[in-house]
């Protein structure tokens, strides 16, 4: 109906007025088929007066008011009243249609989406009425979208599709293209990212078909925002880039700034997601500025969130805060609840995160997002916020309620499909059932969520839940287990580029090989993460992780400086929890310094702390707090109040804290022990050790860990023999010292001999008793602590006797025992000195010492003598002969070439009053005084002399009236076998006299062992195991090859100058070739490593090695391959045996002999001493004869010539050993001497070579 343009009458206006009333009624949503100004006389006047210019005031009032008046969403929405009045008067479909589609817009905006959605359905019966399709299908798309908003995807699928349908019956590529769009924005908001890739590729390629740059340009958005969501690989990472890239380059050609803005706010998200918050924070402000300047509110909302969640990762939370707290109002403004409940989470995750303890601020944002979640219906989102206050939860404590949340979290992410979510879940779940103690759960939920992140190929989270594992394995101790899943971590974030992820691991593996003392590679692994986390925007330094490593290193100065900034910090951000870490970690600094009073001060500034703040969730370090301080009342012999806190720590540790019990339980022993408590003690002890045995069992195949972990537990198996011997229980002592022993070693050989330990109980006496069962010789087995030496003596023919050797408990024991300290190294440096100084034109050293730069300089070592102080413990300075306190290159080698090592020390107290071994002024010619630290006079060699020879046969009496003497009466056996301990691995028991004049040797066979339970195992091995026929000998290496002076020294040797040539090795293979049978040769030139290692895993009966030794570890010479060229550098692994080499053999040999110096020395470990001799032993070899010093050529030719001819005649190796001894004192010559055939021992069981 229309009206002319005659003059209007009021019953013309009335008419007309009814007329629209019922024509329009059906369509009339916004004010239910009324319009919404109430028309009087006057009104219609002024009406009628621009009737005809209507339409055009329509025109323009959509025009300006919508798209180029800076309206806010309200006036538009009054704006739009008076058109929609506009449209009644003139009773136009099409114009109610264009104001229904208007107002829906605005509407949706503001996320009315109820209102809008009631206006796009007005809209979509007008056109349906017209028979307006095109406009059918725009309206199905923008209601496509609103339900796709709401999260109603099934709708909204249904909506896009109804556009298609209608597109294509009208031949509309553009809008099958946009429908195309809207149904992948459903797809991915499903995490259905292939099927919305194909149909955004689908979309695309219509959009370039109609050469629809704005559409191509949305299509490449949303396939962005696709590979956005996945972005846990580099791959998926550049896809999203590119595909956010070609969006904005098409925005910016069509001046579409709002796309623009969109398209910097996606690589916002995907840098924040990558953690590269720079340029997230970069492109977050780009899209800030042009939603600004569009003034597309609900936008800037958005860049404000992304900017507060890159703010909230950096760890700057009040920068954060106030972001969210913009895009609140904002939100708030356009009335968009979702945006709002974001921004609650957001606020939510930085309560929780800052350290602050605000956890009830965190739980209102939490539910006041949650709510609003609910009443949106996004039951993603309401996820997401059970996430947050599960993860709440568990940083308080209060697992049951984590547990909760998460499952209502899981619950609603299986609901919508949302496998990622699931997965997050699952590892939240696997937490809080880890920290309960509930390992099974816990592993089940890590392993529910590894199989989703599998699915979704999300590296990352694979990662985590690999790291989950790890912690689950390592609070059980499980250590091997616990490493193998940090690695599998730390491979799949390394692979993810995921740095935050490695640190996190290698802290955690730094924190595991710190549990079983691998110290070593427990600094590697801080370095790594101090590395990455200073790479990292937000992973704030970790000060206190930096003073740990500085402790481990000993530069306590810088480790104290790092925690008092990280104090400081802590103070400053109100994090007691830190603040309390902080002064435990100071604590531990002095106290390793001695500083009791401020370790003291330290401990109780952190309890007081933990009582202020009523922290009830860290019970793992208020136990280690309050050992602690038991530790330093019980140096100050505070017994009282000692067994106070020991007793407070014990309540305090949880039970999964296995060596913290451990340690705990041997502080309160000693303390018993102390006070003369020994049943008390006795107990305490045996309770310490029941976690060490677990501890070492959880170690499972990791054998470098379990000999580290016997070094740190080694005190309490002491301890308990000491109690034991005051008890009088001989067979509990003897058996616990042996616990103390060759436990890796042991281990090792009853794996590879298929033996088994007797699951039989026995008394203790008869377990002893099998210790040494079916064997004749009397065995010795020498306990040895900081505070006694006990000398246990058995035989399977004699009863356990045991005799305490020294005063315990007092400082004459301590001052005893640096005295037997002193000889024995005494024995070893004049040894080396006697043998090189007595050299002939002839004379080779099988010496070898790759620290020096030639033999020049060896002879210079030789002209001098090492400046030597009495040790001493506490606060007391010491100079250690080899060691690393010493800042005189020359002291250090004067050392080296003595034979001296970390052990090699003179006592700084003077001996007991019947010793004769501290050197006197008549026996060297000079002073009786023992040169002091710092002194400046350097004696020069004396010329060989009868006292000074004198002074050598002293020192080894005087050993023999220590560790002989006293047990004398009880070797009846003709064989005797020590088990040593500590120093005493390097006695040369044969060479010890007695006061007859006689050599032990001379009177004994003798044999060492690291264990009695080694011993029988090598003994108990079954005969097929080993080879009795074969010989392989290898000597004398030679190379063309050139190596370097030192390593990593740019000056080069040839091998010919840098090792001596050793003829007589070379001749000593012969005679061996000549004395046995099926003998192959490896001399000089063949004596290359890779031909040594091929031969050493032949079945050969004997393995002879005769070549150049390392005075420090016992690494043997060999030849490195032939070099064509002389710039081709050989390296040290080239031309060195090593004992990780020898292990990693197969060696079924039943004898092998190291004719090189040295060849018996190596770290001396709680586990024994570990080098070539220990290495050939755990290879599978039975018997090994190897040497304490420095051996000449030519004296070692002569005495391996006897040794192979009594061994050929069909003696034993201990038999043929004594036989070859006596026939070399026998001579009468300079070799006589027992520093030139008492360096030979013979470690393992005693066998026969056919």
């Amino acid at each position: 109906m229309t009206i002319s343009s005659k003059t209007v009458t009021l019953e013309d206006k009335c008419e007309h007025a009814n007329v629209m009333k019922k024509d329009l009624a059906k369509h009339h949503k916004m004010s239910e088929g009324k319009p919404f100004s109430d028309w009087g006389v006057a009104e219609w006047d002024a009406i009628g007066r621009v009737w005809s210019n209507l339409p055009d005031i329509f025109g323009f009032l959509i025009m300006w008011g919508m798209t180029m008046s800076p309206l806010t969403p309200d006036q538009q929405i009054h704006l739009l009243k008076v058109c929609y009045d506009i449209s009644y008067l003139l009773g136009s479909s099409k114009m109610m249609m264009c104001v229904y589609l208007k107002a829906g817009d605005t509407f949706s905006k503001i996320a009315q989406y109820e209102n809008a959605m009631s206006c796009y359905t007005a809209a979509m019966e007008i056109a349906k009425s017209n028979d307006d399709i095109q406009t059918q299908a725009a309206c199905y798309r923008v209601m496509g979208k609103i339900n796709c908003r709401l999260h109603d995807y099934n709708q909204s699928m249904e909506n896009f599709q109804h556009a298609l349908s209608l597109c294509q019956k009208t031949g509309d590529e553009r809008g099958q293209a946009n429908a195309y769009l809207g149904m992948g924005d459903v797809h991915s908001s499903q995490g259905k990212y292939e099927d919305a890739l194909n149909i955004y590729q689908h979309a695309l390629s219509l959009f370039q078909k109609t050469g629809d740059e704005s559409g191509q340009a949305y299509a490449y958005l949303g396939m962005g925002n696709l590979h956005s969501s996945q972005a846990n690989s580099q791959a998926k990472y550049e896809d999203a880039m590119n595909n956010y890239q070609h969006a904005l380059s098409l925005f910016q050609k069509t001046g579409d700034e709002s796309g623009q803005a969109k398209a910097y706010h996606g690589m916002g998200n995907l840098h924040s997601s990558q953690g590269k918050y720079e340029d997230a924070m970069n492109n977050y402000q780009h899209a800030l500025s042009l939603f600004q300047k569009t003034g597309d509110e609900s936008g800037q909302a958005n860049a404000y969130l992304g900017m507060g969640d890159v703010h909230s990762s950096q760890g700057k939370y009040e920068d954060a805060m106030n972001n969210y707290q913009h895009a609140l109002s904002l939100f708030q403004k356009t009335g968009d609840e979702s945006g709002q409940a974001n921004a609650y989470l957001g606020m939510g995750e930085v309560h929780m995160l800052s350290g602050q303890g605000k956890y009830e601020d965190a739980m209102n944002n939490y539910q006041r997002a949650l709510s609003l979640f609910h009443k949106t219906g996004d039951e993603s989102s309401q996820a997401k916020a059970y996430h947050g206050m599960g993860n709440m939860h568990k940083s308080q404590g209060k697992y049951e309620d984590a547990l909760n949340n998460y499952q209502h979290a899981l619950s609603l992410f299986q609901k919508t499909g949302d496998e990622s979510g699931q997965g997050d879940a699952y590892l939240g779940m696997g937490d809080a059932h880890r920290s309960q103690g509930k390992y099974e759960d816990a592993m089940n939920n890590y392993q529910h969520a590894l199989s989703l992140f599998h699915k979704t190929g999300d590296e990352s989270s694979q990662a985590k839940a690999y790291n989950g594992m790890g912690n689950m394995h390592k609070s059980q101790g499980k250590y091997e287990d616990a490493l193998n899943n940090y690695q599998h971590a730390l491979s799949l974030f390394q692979k993810a580029g995921d740095q935050e992820g490695q640190v996190n691991t290698y802290r955690a593996m730094a924190s595991i090989h710190g549990d079983i003392c691998k110290y070593e590679e427990e600094k590697k692994c801080i370095r790594q993460a101090i590395s990455l986390a200073a790479t990292l925007e937000n992973v704030q330094p970790n000060l206190g992780e930096l003073g740990v490593l500085y402790t481990k290193s000993g530069d306590f100065n810088e480790a104290n400086k790092c925690y008092e900034k990280q104090l400081d910090l802590c103070l400053k951000n109100g994090d007691v929890v830190g603040q309390v870490q902080t002064h435990v970690l100071m604590g531990t600094l002095h106290l390793s310094q001695c500083y009791y009073d401020k370790a003291m001060e330290c401990c109780q500034q952190a309890r007081d702390k933990f009582e202020k703040s009523g922290s009830t969730y860290s019970q793992n370090m208020q136990a280690i707090l309050y050992w602690m301080m038991a530790e330093v009342h019980f140096i100050r012999l505070n017994y009282k109040e000692a067994l106070q806190y020991f007793l407070l720590a014990k309540y305090y540790s949880p039970k999964t804290s296995t060596r913290l019990l451990s340690n705990i339980y041997q502080g309160i022993g000693k303390l018993y022990v102390c006070m003369g408590q020994f049943e008390d003690a006795e107990s305490y002890l045996f309770k310490s050790l029941i976690f060490y045995e677990q501890i070492f069992t959880n170690l499972g195949k990791l054998e470098d860990a379990k000999t580290n972990i016997v070094d740190t537990y080694i005190e309490a198996y002491h301890w308990l023999v000491f109690v034991s011997v005051k008890l009088g229980k001989k067979s509990q002592a003897v058996l616990v010292s042996e616990q103390g022993r060759s436990r890796a070693l042991s281990e090792n050989l009853q794996t590879k001999y298929g033996l088994q330990g007797d699951a039989t109980k026995s008394s203790l006496d008869q377990e002893v008793c099998l210790l040494v069962s079916g064997t004749s010789p009397s065995f010795v087995v020498v306990s040895l602590s900081d505070k006694y030496l006990h000398l246990f003596t058995l035989s399977s023919l004699t009863p356990l006797v045991v005799h305490p050797a020294a005063m315990q408990m007092t400082d004459e024991a301590e001052q005893w025992l640096s005295l037997l300290k002193y000889l024995i190294n005494r024995v070893i440096c004049d040894a080396n000195l006697h043998v090189l100084q007595n050299r002939d034109d002839t004379f080779e050293d099988r010496s070898l010492d790759l620290d020096y730069d030639d033999e020049s300089e060896q002879q210079h070592v030789l002209t001098e003598l090492a400046r030597v102080t009495l040790g001493s413990k506490g606060s007391e300075k010491t100079n250690i002969i080899g060691g690393e306190t010493s800042g005189n290159r020359k002291d250090k080698s004067v050392a080296k070439m003595w034979g001296g090592d970390s052990e090699c020390h003179l006592a700084t107290r003077s001996p007991l009053p019947h010793t004769t071994g501290k050197p006197k002024a008549s026996d060297d010619g000079t002073s009786g005084k023992v040169p002091q630290e710092h002194d400046e006079d350097v004696c020069t060699p004396p010329p060989i002399s009868s006292a000074e020879t004198q002074r050598g046969f002293d020192l080894l009496k005087e050993l023999y009236r220590i560790l002989i003497e006293p047990i004398e009466k009880e070797l009846t056996q003709d064989e005797v076998v020590f088990v040593p301990e500590g120093v005493t691995f390097k006695v040369p028991f044969g060479a010890l006299q007695s006061p007859d004049g006689r050599f032990l040797a001379e009177k004994k066979a003798i044999r060492t062992g690291p264990s009695l339970t080694t011993l029988r195992l090598l003994r108990e091995c079954p005969e097929d195991k080993h080879c009795k026929h074969g010989v392989l000998v290898v000597a004398n290496p030679r190379s063309n090859a050139f190596t370097r002076n030192r390593s990593g020294a740019d000056v080069v040797m040839s091998f010919h100058e840098r090792f001596a040539n050793l003829p007589a090795a070379s001749k000593e293979a012969i005679k061996i070739r000549e004395i046995l049978p099926d003998v192959t040769c490896l001399i000089e030139y063949q004596a290359t490593k890779n031909a040594v290692m091929q031969s050493l895993e032949k079945g050969v009966g004997v393995i002879h090695i005769a070549s150049h030794g390392d005075s420090q570890t016992g690494e043997i010479l060999v030849a490195p391959e032939p070099r064509m060229d002389k710039h081709d550098i050989a390296e040290k692994e080239e031309y060195l045996l090593t004992m990780k080499e020898i292990s990693s053999c197969q060696i079924n040999a039943s004898l092998v002999v190291l004719s090189c110096c040295h060849s018996g020395k190596g770290q001396i470990r709680a586990e024994g001493v570990m080098g070539l001799a220990r290495a050939f032993l755990a290879a599978g070899a039975r018997s090994v004869l190897a040497t304490l010093w420095t051996i000449g050529d030519n004296a070692t030719l002569e005495f391996m010539e006897r040794f192979y001819r009594h061994l050929a005649s069909g003696l034993s190796t201990s038999a043929s050993l004594k036989r070859t001894i006596r026939d070399t004192i026998s001579m009468n010559d300079k070799y006589s001497h027992p520093y030139y055939w008492g360096a030979f021992v013979l470690v393992g069981d005693d066998v026969t070579i056919r």
